[in-house]
């Protein structure tokens, strides 16, 4: 039987620009071309988080294990992650099909309206 997972990770903060220096700092010190935490050994994501942890920033995670309808299951998700008007920027990790940056955008356009 296949397992299908999928991760929404969703990062306020008021301060990006202290945020995005100060991941690079600790990108370069772990010899890191970036930070992706599947591709990492536990002893890195440990140094990772030890160096980013005291920043101002408050996650939403939600956690979708076999969606019986994934594209359902992002909109529903979204729908309860997304309750700021202001978002600067949307970031999609890995390689995801057409329809999954499509959906992500439609839901965007009809919540912020």
């Amino acid at each position: 039987m296949d397992n299908s997972t999928f991760v929404i990770v969703y990062v306020e903060t008021n301060n990006y620009p202290v945020i995005e220096k100060t991941i690079e700092s600790a990108e370069r010190e772990l010899k890191l071309n970036f930070f992706h935490w599947s591709e990492t050994t536990w002893k890195v994501k440990e140094e990772f988080i030890k160096r980013v942890i005291d920043l101002d920033f408050k996650l939403k995670i939600a956690v979708v294990i076999n969606p019986i309808n994934p594209s359902a299951e992002l909109e529903r998700i979204l729908n309860h992650l997304i309750v700021e008007r202001k978002i600067d920027t949307i970031f999609i990790d890995g390689k995801k099909p057409r329809w999954y940056e499509r959906k992500i955008v439609s839901i965007f356009r009809s919540t912020i309206k």
